[in-house]
């Protein structure tokens, strides 16, 4: 298969990928592993990063990792597919773009679509993904790269961008299904270069990161309490649009008892 989706652990603690062929490894640079048996440069640091921060080891960890070299899975109704595209086959890279008045584009795994639940209600999960927002963001724009709740349930974690809450800078955040979403902003600024963000919990307080900068925390009082499926959401401003690029999406959760 044209992405990588890591299914499992082996019986040796190394984790499983859905289609482990050497050669195929090889053609996408994932042949440099991990402490956790998996490769490439960016997933394998974000990847042991992920366990340490979510206090999670690698037995007690289900994985997702998508490098968007198809994205035939995250694809549903509603006038997605004329505002999303693959820009690079060789390295996986998705586009959204957005024109100026257009509410919402959205790509909502799903269980027809076979994306997995990623189990973030019990309090520790590990969200990173690579992005770049090519166009200027508006103040009423936001782009969501995270996880959502089934059947359109409100539930979320998000990391990107919320021009309603920080229009200057990068931003994470959380809610359940009822209350509004409680977020807090990175100390890096919004501009168009591509940036590494990352979102965790460890059964005790919220965290993002930008880069590699210092945590910042967010406590939030309504966390989810159900599963999520991944998830990806920008929104154009009504009077500019917005075109991000998504180059990688990771999520390290707890694995169904």
């Amino acid at each position: 298969m044209p992405y990588r989706r890591l299914v499992g652990v082996g019986p040796d603690g190394r984790m499983v990928i859905d289609d482990p062929d050497p050669a195929l490894l090889a053609a996408h640079a994932l042949l440099t592993t991990s402490a956790h048996g998996i490769g490439g440069e960016w997933f394998s640091t974000c990847l042991d990063r992920g366990f340490t921060r979510a206090g999670l080891t690698a037995g007690q960890a289900g994985y997702f990792f998508e490098e968007f070299l198809d994205i035939a899975r995250w694809q549903k109704s509603g006038g997605l597919a004329n505002a999303i595209a693959v820009i690079n086959t060789t390295g996986g890279v998705m586009q959204l773009a957005i024109a100026a008045g257009a509410r919402t584009a959205y790509c909502n795994g799903d269980a027809v679509l076979g994306m997995p639940r990623l189990l973030l209600g019990n309090g520790r999960f590990y969200l990173a993904t690579r992005l770049s927002i090519q166009a200027g963001a508006p103040a009423d724009a936001y782009v969501n790269v995270g996880a959502f709740g089934p059947g359109g349930a409100g539930s979320l974690a998000y990391v990107g961008y919320d021009g309603a809450f920080d229009a200057g800078h990068y931003s994470a955040g959380i809610r359940d299904a009822v209350n509004p979403i409680e977020s807090v902003a990175s100390t890096v600024a919004l501009d168009i270069a591509w940036h590494t963000m990352e979102f965790w919990c460890n059964a005790t307080n919220y965290y993002l990161s930008v880069d590699g900068e210092t945590p910042v925390v967010l406590a939030p009082t309504n966390p989810p309490t159900i599963n999520l499926f991944p998830w990806i959401d920008v929104s154009g401003g009504a009077g500019v649009g917005i075109t991000v690029n998504v180059d990688k999406y990771l999520a390290v959760f707890p694995q169904a008892a």
